[in-house]
C-alpha cells in the first residue's frame, strides 16, 4: 500500500508542522499555530505558484 507523505511548513513562521492526532490538525511547535490540512495545502499552493510566477519573471528579463 502506498504512502504519501507532505512536508508542511507554518504559514505563520515557516517552520515544519507537525499532525496532532489529538486535535486532528497541523500544529507548529515554534509559534503554536494550528491549521487544518486543507488549510496547510492551500498556503502550500499559493507559495509554489507566486515561486512558479517569480521564475518566470526572472527566465523573461534573462532573455529577453
Amino acid at each position: 500500500m502506498p504512502t504519501q507523505v507532505t512536508e508542511f511548513k507554518c504559514p505563520a513562521c515557516t517552520a515544519p508542522l507537525h499532525f496532532s492526532e489529538e486535535t486532528g490538525r497541523l500544529e507548529c511547535d515554534y509559534c503554536g499555530s494550528s491549521f487544518t490540512v486543507e488549510e496547510a495545502a492551500a498556503f502550500s499552493e499559493e507559495k509554489e505558484q507566486q515561486a512558479a510566477a517569480l521564475h518566470a519573471q526572472a527566465e523573461e528579463s534573462r532573455t529577453g
